[in-house]
């Protein structure tokens, strides 16, 4: 398995620190328990035997395909088809065809194409499908039950931007830890969700938000 060194690993960091804010903000102004690994969303090899056109597009447009037949562990179909969506798009504006066809190797260059994608295409993705599963989840949680419909919808509205806000300051580093633990993964937001820190931010910001919306607004 290939390692990521320690230092590599405080490079990366700032690498996607950098790319990520820039990445986010450009799209932020455009739109006002096995983790599968990228050779099962997405095989270039298929390309040299005519199944896959030699674009870019091509290759996003079968990573996208690829992407929802595996679906997720952590995500319900309309909040995968986001996910995998948002990704091969912005992969496509992202990757050549040559960095495509080295996604999913398990060498120094493929673990650099696959920061890149992680970082110019997964990551700008990650606070509008976390919002959104949020937003879902809050909708039909026990903590929302017999509020009115308005203080239900300020409630979950808080609360899915709690969960983006958060993932807009914490990507970064998410996305490190998770290329030194799954360096062949392409999820670290699934893998993010089903862990215990999950759990621990919504019993948190679900508190906050019930505050927030249920006696700071009566005051």
């Amino acid at each position: 398995m290939l390692k990521i060194k320690p230092y590599m690993s405080l490079f990366l960091l700032l690498f996607l620190c950098a790319t990520f804010s820039d990445a986010y903000a450009q799209d932020t102004m455009h739109n006002k328990n096995t983790q599968p690994s990228i050779q099962d969303i997405l095989n270039p090899n298929d390309s040299q035997a005519g199944n896959i056109p030699n674009t870019p597009s091509a290759y996003a447009n079968e990573y996208f395909k690829t992407c929802m037949q595996k679906g997720s562990l952590a995500l319900d179909e309309f909040q995968t088809e986001i996910m995998c969506g948002c990704t091969s798009a912005k992969m496509a504006q992202t990757l050549t065809v040559d960095e495509f066809k080295v996604l999913d190797q398990n060498t120094t260059e493929g673990q650099q194409v696959r920061g890149k994608a992680l970082a110019h295409a997964y990551a700008p993705c990650m606070p509008d499908i976390i919002k959104t599963k949020t937003t879902d989840d809050c909708l039909v949680s026990p903590k929302v039950y017999g509020l009115s419909r308005a203080d239900k919808g300020k409630v979950c509205e808080c609360f899915s931007s709690r969960f983006s806000d958060y993932i807009i300051r914490s990507a970064p580093t998410m996305i490190v830890q998770h290329m030194e633990h799954h360096p062949m993964s392409m999820n670290p937001l699934e893998h993010f969700i089903t862990q215990t820190s999950y759990v621990s931010l919504e019993k948190t910001f679900m508190g906050q938000c019930r505050y927030e919306a249920l006696h700071k607004t009566n005051r």
